[in-house]
């Protein structure tokens, strides 16, 4: 795994093995954010779905949660 400045926490630290999302989102995440924030971000992540009620198989909630994990890793 490389290491990488993590955009969350300020962290130089291991980054992820592969892009755990497909398109520009995914590489982004892959080359900015370190594999204990993306954890965090898995458990956060359900605390989201269940809090709004989000159904990710629906192209406006999956958007609505990547605009989410943007603005949690700070990537703009």
């Amino acid at each position: 795994m490389a290491v990488v400045t993590c955009a969350r926490c300020g962290r130089q630290a291991e980054g992820l093995e592969r892009s755990p999302l497909s398109g520009q989102l995914g590489q982004d995440v892959l080359s900015r954010v370190c594999a204990d924030c993306w954890q965090e971000w898995t458990q956060e992540s359900f605390r989201i779905i269940n809090h709004y009620g989000l159904q990710p198989v629906q192209a406006t909630d999956r958007e609505r949660l990547r605009g989410m994990m943007r603005e949690y890793f700070k990537l703009g």
